[in-house]
């Protein structure tokens, strides 16, 4: 399909501009990340699968390039962005409704499934709506 854009040269523009570089880097490392999703869902690490999780997001804690194990510089990588969303899959692996589950209403509608995800996830209504 053809917008009439240019989205090329405006990302091109966008990534060669000195300005994109300036300034302290804005990617956390993978651990952080990991570590950053557990706490926000009040976990703590339960399973050595953060183990090769970390690995996958191309993070080795106290192996080289450096002590944090990590090279920045590849973080753009599409595996390592996989295991990133791999991580969220094992950070929420509880919370998760079985889609083979025969007592899942299927006429729902969508406000209903927002509203029982949300009490999936402990959260109410009034605090969904103020976000």
């Amino acid at each position: 399909m053809n917008s009439g854009f240019e989205t090329r040269s405006l990302v091109e523009g966008i990534l060669r501009h000195p300005l994109f570089y300036e300034g302290s880097r804005m990617v956390i490392p993978p651990v952080v990340y990991c570590a950053g999703l557990l706490r926000a869902r009040g976990q703590t690490v339960q399973t050595n699968a953060w183990s090769w999780i970390g690995t996958e997001t191309g993070q080795r804690l106290f192996e080289p390039p450096n002590v944090a194990g990590w090279d920045y510089t590849h973080w753009l990588d599409t595996s390592r962005w996989s295991a990133r969303f791999q991580a969220i899959n094992y950070a929420l692996m509880q919370s998760t409704i079985d889609p083979s589950d025969k007592h899942y209403p299927v006429h729902e509608t969508p406000s209903q499934a927002v509203q029982r995800a949300l009490e999936r996830l402990g959260q109410s209504a009034a605090v969904a709506g103020s976000r």
